[in-house]
């Protein structure tokens, strides 16, 4: 296997076990690279972002990474189930449609027949992460003790303290399933703004969750935003802006639109300055209030 633009060639293993894939992994002491749909990482040898690693560990042949179903009160997904399969999945399109949003966005069609949810996860960047963050999307994770769970919210948080171990192997994401209270209905919301509508880097990503009462009031309010270099993070000054007010104040998209500008962490590139993602990602949460006010 090449790299495009280079001549260099990678030696590609083929683990049959998430064990295998961890014994080669230490045995190249941390330069092998995990892949399965490697659209990112092709992306990236492209612009010469990344170097081409000397080993790739191929993970596709590993059985069980792969399909979305419901299990022990959550959706279940593979990490190694393809985005295109997330897009009209009856359980996603029942209790996670933003997820299903932000994949539409992704890319094209014939990227998301390779792309895998896992690997939008892992590069803590992809358009996935803020629907995933507001559904309390937990991790499930391989590693020499076994299998454990930990929550996205977490894993970015260390993630971007630099103090992640790369050995790990994402085995699935969980999303917790709410029970639907007869009171209330759910807010899902998420919208990407790029230099097109598709197959281009995000500006800013935002998706929100939220029950909304029959009185209008807002309760379990959770916001999240992204984009770019920018790990996705929750934007709790926003969430406690709106958690108790009521839908439809005139007064709230304002607020939720400063609240954001001041606590959203945005990186400038090539392609847009932090400052304009974040007043991009600003303008996108007060939307999410103002329209959803607006058509009660």
């Amino acid at each position: 296997m090449f790299a495009f633009g280079t001549h260099q060639k990678s030696e590609v293993l083929r683990p049959v076990n998430l064990d295998e894939a961890l014994q080669w992994r230490r045995a190249y002491s941390g330069d092998a690279v995990y892949i399965s749909g490697g659209t990112l990482l092709r992306a990236q040898w492209e612009n010469e972002s990344a170097f081409m690693p000397p080993q790739l560990i191929d993970l596709r042949g590993i059985a069980g990474m792969s399909g979305i179903e419901e299990r022990e009160g959550a959706i279940h997904i593979g990490a190694q189930t393809i985005l295109a399969a997330c897009r009209q999945h009856p359980l996603l399109q029942q209790y996670a449609p933003a997820l299903m949003e932000a994949v539409r966005g992704i890319a094209a069609p014939s990227i998301r027949n390779l792309a895998t949810i896992g690997g939008n996860v892992v590069s803590a960047t992809g358009d996935c992460l803020p629907a995933l963050l507001v559904y309390g999307a937990d991790l499930v994770w391989y590693d020499e003790t076994g299998m454990f769970t930990e929550p996205l919210l977490e894993w970015l948080r260390i993630r971007g303290s630099g103090m992640m171990t790369s050995e790990r192997i994402l085995t699935a994401v969980r999303i917790p399933i709410r029970a639907q209270q007869s009171e209330s209905k759910p807010i899902h919301f998420y919208q990407k703004v790029g230099r097109r509508e598709a197959f281009t880097p995000s500006v800013a990503t935002i998706s929100v969750y939220a029950a909304v009462g029959k009185d209008g009031v807002l309760s379990d309010v959770r916001i999240a935003g992204g984009g770019g270099a920018t790990f996705a993070h929750r934007l709790t000054a926003a969430e406690k802006l709106c958690e108790g007010a009521r839908l439809g104040d005139a007064a709230l998209p304002p607020a939720v639109f400063k609240a954001v500008m001041n606590q959203f962490q945005a990186f400038g590139d090539a392609f847009a300055s932090a400052e304009y993602r974040v007043k991009t990602a600003a303008n996108l949460a007060a939307s999410a209030v103002w329209t959803n006010g607006k058509s009660r």
